[in-house]
């Protein structure tokens, strides 16, 4: 996507999975990023502690058919089980939310490969050693689906890696929080700026 805009280099960002691609960017394409924010993410780390039994099933259930409505009520019933407790979605927003994302991007063969490719990436604590491209790590320290250690090995994996853990953060971007990731993303993205051009 970089070379199909003409970009040569970027700011980029990955939640959950994408955070786990944007790892992968960093090991491999290192001179094409200008820093890396990843968020309740992982780093396939297989000694880490798993997701939580409920967190899993909620995850893995299929809802009992195609149709719209059941399709909805079973992604609220999901996202109940991992968002974040200290700022939980009204039934409204909720629904507004999982309706939004079945009429726009309702594609479940989709999740199948995804999370299958994720189980087949392994474990990338040792490629992630030799990054040095700024790297900012954000996880709620309530995260039921990739536990908050998760954050904490993939801080640690990375030399000079920031760690930053939101006490009441479920596995999910609360709009509350909203100013609080564009501030922590924008301050990380300008120091990375700063010591670019120190260097240069």
């Amino acid at each position: 996507m970089l070379d199909a805009l003409g970009i040569e280099r970027a700011h980029i960002m990955g939640i959950s999975m994408g955070g786990m691609i944007v790892q992968r960017m960093a090991i491999h394409h290192p001179e094409r990023l200008l820093s890396v924010t990843s968020i309740m993410s992982s780093t396939g780390n297989p000694a880490l502690p798993k997701a939580s039994d409920e967190a899993m099933k909620a995850l893995q259930e299929q809802p009992p058919s195609e149709v719209r409505e059941d399709v909805i009520r079973h992604r609220m019933k999901g996202r109940r089980v991992y968002q974040s407790p200290a700022w939980p979605m009204s039934d409204e927003a909720l629904y507004e939310r999982c309706a939004y994302e079945f009429d726009h991007m309702y594609y479940p063969e989709g999740g199948v490969r995804q999370y299958a490719a994720l189980i087949g990436d392994g474990s990338r604590v040792e490629d992630l050693k030799q990054v040095r491209v700024p790297f900012l790590v954000v996880h709620g320290l309530a995260d039921p689906l990739v536990p908050h250690a998760g954050g904490e090995d993939t801080a640690k994996s990375v030399p000079g890696a920031t760690l930053v853990s939101i006490e009441g953060m479920g596995h999910d971007l609360p709009v509350e929080l909203c100013p609080r990731y564009v501030d922590l993303i924008a301050s990380h993205a300008r120091a990375a700026e700063r010591k670019q051009a120190a260097a240069e």
